[in-house]
C-alpha cells in the first residue's frame, strides 16, 4: 500500500497506564478518506479471503475496542517547524483579511 502511511504512539500516562496505542493518519483533505476506501479493497483482494480471515482473527485476539476521530490543526494555536511552514505557507501562515465595514442602518 504505498499510500499508506501513519504514526503510532503507545500511551504512558492516565486511566489505564499503558497499553493503549493511538494511530494517526495526516490527510491533506478529505478526499484522502476516499481514496483509502479505495485501497482498502486492492489491500483486501491481495491478501485474499484466507488472509482477510487471519487478519480478522488476529485483531479480535489483540484488540479491545477500536474508535475513531477526525481532527484539524488550527494554524492559530499551532507552533509548525520552519519545514512545514515553508512547504505549505498558505495554511500554516495565511494572510489576514480586513474585515468587511457594515453601514449602519438608517432610520425610517
Amino acid at each position: 500500500m504505498p499510500n499508506a502511511h501513519w504514526a503510532t504512539f503507545e500511551s504512558r500516562y492516565g486511566a489505564d497506564n499503558g497499553g493503549e496505542y493511538l494511530v494517526a493518519t495526516a490527510m491533506r483533505s478529505m478526499s484522502e478518506i476516499d481514496q483509502q476506501q479505495a485501497d482498502s479493497k486492492q489491500f483486501e483482494a491481495a491478501l485474499g479471503a484466507s488472509g482477510m480471515k487471519r487478519l480478522e482473527e488476529l485483531s479480535a485476539l489483540c484488540l479491545e475496542k477500536s474508535q475513531s476521530n477526525l481532527f484539524m490543526f488550527n494554524p492559530k494555536m499551532s507552533y509548525p517547524p520552519a519545514e512545514w511552514v515553508k512547504e505549505d505557507p498558505g495554511f500554516w501562515k495565511p494572510k489576514m483579511e480586513a474585515p468587511v465595514k457594515k453601514e449602519p442602518a438608517k432610520p425610517e
